[in-house]
Order: C-alpha cells, then structure tokens, then sequence
C-alpha cells in the first residue's frame, strides 16, 4: 500500500468530518504504528491538544490517545545532567550542555503550559487528565526522594569506608 504524507489541512478535515474515514481507517488496519507516527510528525503537541481539548473534533479519542504520550514524555525526560551517556567521555562542553538543556527546558515548558490549560478546562475529561499528570508529579517527587536517600545510604555504606583506609 502506498503510505502517503499528510499535511495538516488533510488531518485537519479528517478529524472534523467523515470523509476520509475510510481511506484513513484503511491506513490504520494496515499499520496503525505507521499511521500513528504519521499523524503525529505533523502535528505539534499543541495542536493535538486542540484537537482533544474540541468537543466538536470527530477523532477526539484518537488525539487524546496520541497526546497522553508526549504529555507524560516531562516525566521521563527531566533528567539532563552534563555527562555524556558513557562515563568514560567524561563531562559535555559547557555551551553544548546549557544549549541542549534550553532546548529541552523550552520543550518541557510547552507541555507543561498544556497541561495548565488542561487544569484549567471546564471540560471533566480534560481536567481529569490534568489531576492525574499532577499527581503523577507527586508520587514522582516522592519516589526521587526516596532514591535520593537510597544513594546515599548506598555510598555511606559501600564507599565512604574505602576512603577510612585510603
């Protein structure tokens, strides 16, 4: 099947209306995983949210379940420290290092401005969403916390003696 790339305007007419349901539901059944993808490149995560925040959007659903990803994508992602992933590479170069994590910050905030208009919504769904990414915070600040702690009890216990002998 040949896997066309669509522009907005077509995603845009297929979200409000039915009639490309059946070539775009043609789509799905063959590679969902593609279509996904392809919907998604050219949607911002902006724009999905709009979609998922309209109650007059036909494909609702379909956009909540393509946003609920990248707006969880803050949790995972907020970890940036100067290190290259291999220890042996050492440190990042200071201006690569600050330019990567104002890129990342400048990410990170757009989502989260996502989530504050979600918060905010009088819609039920979305606010709902909203409180459970919040939550999700919480038990997340907690959890980093306790593995804070757990690291250090961990380097008290097992290194701090090396250097009593040092």
């Amino acid at each position: 099947m040949n896997r066309p790339k669509f522009d907005f305007i077509t995603i845009e007419r297929w979200a409000y209306s039915s009639e490309l349901d059946e070539e775009f539901e043609s789509y799905q059944d063959t590679d969902a995983d593609w279509f996904d993808r392809a919907i998604g490149n050219e949607c911002t995560t902006e724009d999905l949210f709009r979609f998922a925040a309209d109650s007059r959007c036909l494909k609702r659903f379909y956009f909540v379940q393509l946003l609920i990803p990248q707006l969880c994508w803050i949790y995972r992602a907020n970890k940036e420290l100067p290190f290259h992933f291999s220890r042996l590479q050492g440190i990042m170069k200071y201006d690569e290092y600050i330019a990567k994590v104002t890129e990342h910050a400048k990410e990170v905030y757009e989502i989260a401005a996502i989530i504050e208009k979600m918060r905010l919504s009088s819609d039920p769904a979305l606010q709902a969403l909203a409180k459970a990414l919040l939550d999700y915070r919480h038990e997340l600040l907690k959890s980093e916390a306790n593995e804070y702690t757990n690291l250090l009890r961990s380097i008290y216990e097992n290194v701090l003696p090396l250097f009593e002998s040092a």
